[in-house]
């Protein structure tokens, strides 16, 4: 908000805490694959491992729409949709600062494009800035009286709550809604 960190002092310290771990699982999988592929001629749950797949892996891409499915590593999807995330949240935050406008139309395009199309990146827009928005409105009335930090708390339920029935709309039950996070439908879990 105060413009006291660079772009690049932001990347460094996202990717610091997330890239060395990330590589290290990556290399080690990769080569658990090509065993496993060699062994018995089929990879191990995720098909797609090709060099395209390795490299959207390699740059946290692999969960952007650019890929066919899970590959190598696939818990790591939402490592990705997460540096997405961060981008965009960095961006809205350099070019609105400390926004609630800002935000809620960041969430509610998550909501309409998790909705309309299923999608990790919508629906992680949609968690990540309904958790945005709560924050600024108890960072504007803590200190306050009850009556707003009530208002503070039905706002953040009521969030919550159009969050979990969208889910539910995708998914069979509400238990599937809290399984998958919303961000992936049964059949391609499955």
């Amino acid at each position: 908000r105060a413009k006291k960190v660079s772009t690049y002092d932001f990347i460094i310290l996202r990717m610091s805490r997330l890239y060395p771990l990330h590589i290290l699982t990556l290399i080690f999988v990769t080569i658990m694959q090509i065993a496993d592929f060699s062994l018995n001629g089929a990879y191990f749950i995720y098909q797609f491992n090709d060099f395209r797949h390795f490299l959207l892996n390699l740059c946290f891409a692999q969960s952007w729409g650019f890929e066919y499915g899970l590959s190598f590593n696939g818990p790591t999807w939402s490592v990705s949709i997460e540096i997405l995330l961060y981008v965009v949240f960095f961006v809205l935050v350099f070019a609105a600062g400390r926004s609630f406008v800002a935000a809620f139309a960041a969430m509610l395009s998550g909501l309409l494009m998790g909705k309309q199309l299923n999608s990790a990146i919508g629906w992680g827009l949609y968690c990540f800035f309904a958790g945005g928005i709560c924050f600024l409105a108890w960072d504007r009335f803590r200190g306050k009286s009850g009556p707003l930090l009530l208002l503070v708390g039905l706002m953040t339920l009521a969030l919550s709550t159009l969050g979990c029935y969208y889910t539910r709309t995708v998914h069979n039950t509400l238990s599937d809604a809290f399984l998958y996070g919303g961000c992936l439908d049964r059949k391609s879990v499955v």
